[in-house]
């Protein structure tokens, strides 16, 4: 965790959406709604400049047994994936200041879905010298 002093005026971050539950428009709507998140005036008018990078499904790993119905082992369980259970965006941004960083926040909450159970924001800083 960083203060919001120390955010920096360019880099990365990455919003993170965790679904309620499950159904099939929740990663579809999710994904619509955060690409075209650079495009909206409401997020122009703060001043950022943003550009999207990637977006990617989250997926939830659980283990699973061998025989359905079976008492779980150490060694039976095995890994598997569940649905899509949330999705990341990851955008670059410069022209942040901790101002500018509240008032997207402050936008994020008044775009959340009904369907996000939590959303956070994840933000890196490019290393230099390498």
């Amino acid at each position: 965790m960083i203060p919001l002093e120390e955010i920096p005026k360019s880099g990365q971050f990455i919003i993170a959406v965790h679904f309620k539950g499950y159904k099939d428009y929740f990663a579809n709507e999710t994904r619509l709604a955060l690409l075209g998140l650079p495009e909206r005036n409401e997020v122009k008018e703060i001043g950022i400049e943003l550009y999207p990078l990637d977006y990617w499904l989250k997926r939830t790993i659980v283990f699973e047994t061998a025989e359905k119905g079976k008492k779980e082992s150490a060694d039976e369980k095995r890994w598997s994936s569940t649905r899509a259970t949330g999705g990341l965006y990851k955008v670059g941004f410069a022209n942040m200041t901790p101002e500018k960083f509240q008032k997207l926040f402050e936008f994020l909450n008044k775009m959340k879905k009904t369907y996000w159970e939590e959303y956070e924001i994840l933000i890196a800083s490019r290393i230099e010298g390498f």
